[in-house]
């Protein structure tokens, strides 16, 4: 071998071994970058997956949703204000199924009312808290509400109502001269301040129904009715009064709880739809206590009965809902309604009437 070949492979050996330290570093400096680079996007995953599920979830827009009938869970809520008082409700329905569902309905009622006349003044506050538990509500039909079949729906459930009158009376009086009844008081005249506070509970079984019938592209009719058969009034009164003579004033008070089963609450609306947007509608419901008195005397105590009739018709305006299981999405009303109270007091009776229009706004 010649002394040029031998010297050429001294300095290829010797370039061989002067290069592989520099490979070796680069490929472990790639390989290092490369596993760092995954280390870090694994690392990273995790976060960013977190992250983008947490973006996800908007209250407001889940709020909406949830307005927007996107879920099972429905929510309708409303008021009718009026110069008196206002009443203001709200209810839940939850499907568990196309054709079984659940729901609650609650109502805040308060109002107050004054009487005056030459010898009397009188004001009475009224405030009632009701709630109606379906624990079962059924479908029958296709609740879609392109749907051109009769779609209807059946609730059972129980009624649940608090409520507590609390009244004012102020009255110029001229007691008859008999003294078996009014003793030495007898013949004299005054003035008399009187408050009651009656509260009342009631409780019963209540039915329910709802049918739509499309009898056309653009109208329809709907039935509702709302049934307590009975019902058990648990009523407690208390009655303070302050008679006023020229010789100074004389108080009295007396109380009473009392328990009976009244019958019955009755409700029946019927309504016509015109192209989705409008609603003419008719209310009519029924409503009898049996409860007891106190008299003035503070000796006798009596039964008396309340007959309540209602009448209520008007006009509303719908933003559409999605399904036939809700009567509406957005809507407003402006209805006229007339109310009769009629009093049996053992042979006595009276009968009063009250004639107001009614605004109502629901979603």
């Amino acid at each position: 071998m010649s002394l040029f070949s031998v010297r050429n492979i001294v300095l290829l050996i010797t370039f061989l071994f002067i290069l592989f330290p520099a490979v070796t570093e680069s490929t472990s400096s790639t390989q290092s970058d490369s596993s760092s680079f995954s280390d870090s996007t694994i690392d990273s995953m995790p976060e960013e997956t977190e992250k983008t599920k947490k973006a996800k979830f908007n209250p407001i827009t889940f709020v909406g949703d949830i307005l927007n009938d996107k879920y099972r869970l429905r929510v309708d809520f409303g008021a009718e204000p009026n110069r008196h008082g206002s009443m203001v409700f709200a209810a839940t329905d939850f499907d568990w199924s196309e054709s079984f569902s659940q729901r609650l309905r609650l109502e805040y009622d308060h109002y107050s009312t004054s009487t005056n006349s030459t010898s009397e003044l009188s004001n009475q506050e009224v405030r009632s808290i009701s709630a109606t538990l379906f624990p079962l509500v059924f479908y029958f039909g296709d609740s879609s509400i392109t749907t051109k079949t009769r779609f209807s729906q059946v609730n059972i459930g129980v009624y649940f109502n608090y409520s507590i009158t609390k009244t004012n009376t102020g009255t110029f009086f001229n007691l008859s001269s008999d003294k078996e009844l009014w003793g030495e008081y007898a013949g004299m005249s005054g003035f008399s301040l009187s408050d009651t506070a009656q509260k009342y509970h009631l409780v019963g079984p209540v039915f329910g129904y709802s049918v739509n019938f499309p009898l056309h592209e653009y109208i329809s009719l709907t039935l509702e009715g709302f049934f307590v058969p009975a019902y058990l009034v648990t009523l407690s009164t208390e009655l303070k009064t302050s008679y006023y003579f020229e010789d100074g004033p004389v108080s009295s008070s007396n109380s009473l709880s009392f328990r009976s089963l009244s019958f019955p609450i009755a409700r029946q609306t019927i309504s016509f739809d015109f192209f989705r947007y409008l609603r003419i509608k008719g209310h009519i419901s029924y409503q009898h206590l049996n409860l007891r008195a106190l008299t003035i005397s503070d000796v006798d105590i009596e039964n008396y009965s309340v007959h309540t009739l209602v009448v209520r018709y008007g006009g509303e305006i719908l933003s559409p809902s999605k399904t036939r299981k809700k009567s509406a999405h957005l809507w407003a009303g402006l209805y006229y309604e007339m109310t009769w109270n009629k009093n049996y007091l053992q042979d006595l009776s009276s009968t009063d009437y009250t004639g107001k229009w009614v605004l109502c706004f629901s979603k």
